[in-house]
């Protein structure tokens, strides 16, 4: 089993960079629209959630 199966927090930095990567070249082929979908996607991902605060279980 791979790593990232096993910890969310890795998955969801993995996710995070192929997102942005994904958003780069995007962005060079000028697809203005999914660039922004992806942003708002992205944006979503980093949002804290309140089952990640702090003493939550």
């Amino acid at each position: 089993m791979e790593h990232h199966e096993k910890d969310p927090a890795v998955t969801r930095a993995m996710a995070l960079a192929l997102m942005r990567q994904a958003q780069n070249l995007l962005q060079g082929v000028r697809e203005e629209a999914s660039v922004t979908q992806l942003q708002r996607a992205i944006d979503t991902l980093l949002r804290k959630r309140p089952d990640q605060a702090p003493g939550a279980s």
